[in-house]
């Protein structure tokens, strides 16, 4: 389900809005997804502190 709203945020050209993003990026870490929660992060032109706390808790679970 994760990776179809994943998908429909692509299609529909909502990856560049950072809201959306960092919750991707919290959905993945909560599905113990680490590997593509980092993926996105790495690949956001903008991170703000939401997008760094979500990664901290995902390295911590780890």
């Amino acid at each position: 389900m994760g990776r179809e709203i994943h998908a429909h945020v692509i299609r529909f050209s909502y990856d560049s809005e950072i809201d959306v993003i960092n919750a991707l990026i919290t959905m993945y870490v909560k599905c113990g997804d680490v590997c593509s929660a980092r993926v996105l992060f790495d690949g956001m032109s903008k991170r703000d502190r939401i997008s760094c706390n979500a990664m901290i808790l995902a390295m911590c679970q780890e």
